[in-house]
């Protein structure tokens, strides 16, 4: 069962709050996409201990390869935004990230409900990489893009 917001009158937060809580997500996003990183290259050594990665044995070998140099490119880049994506989504899902808990946002549909993974997913990929929010500053309402093409809000928890 889903929780809901009790008090849907919260106003909507401005451009500014939401700047604020998204510099803080995006140092959190950093770190993530480090961390993970760094794991995918443990995964990536493993497998090439393993033998799974076909001519190669070590990182040094990589150069004298350069097909399974780009397939290294391709996989640790996947996998690192994989898991920023995933970052957002999980929070979106419970209705806040960190950055927007420490600037007292909450994401909420228009009816006060959270995010289902699938809002989640869509308002990641309309946001633009937060460039969804500058409609804010065009629109009374204060409802960026990926508001309106999700159905949902941000709001200012007083």
């Amino acid at each position: 069962m889903k929780e809901q917001n009790i008090t849907i009158n919260w106003p909507r937060a401005g451009y500014l709050r939401r700047l604020a809580a998204g510099i803080y997500d995006l140092f959190l996003a950093l770190a993530i996409f480090v961390i993970t990183g760094f794991v995918g290259n443990l995964i990536f050594i493993v497998w090439m201990k393993l033998g799974w990665v076909q001519g190669v044995q070590d990182f040094s070998q990589l150069n004298q390869h350069p097909e399974q140099l780009h397939w290294l490119h391709v996989w640790l880049r996947g996998w690192c935004f994989f898991w920023v994506i995933y970052f957002y989504i999980w929070f979106w899902q419970r209705g806040q990230t960190l950055g927007m808990r420490a600037w007292r946002l909450r994401l909420q549909h228009t009816d006060g409900a959270f995010l289902s993974r699938k809002d989640a997913l869509m308002r990641f990929f309309w946001s633009f990489g937060g460039l969804g929010n500058l409609l804010i500053w065009c629109r009374s309402d204060r409802r960026a893009l990926q508001d309106y093409l999700t159905a949902s809000e941000v709001v200012y928890q007083q």
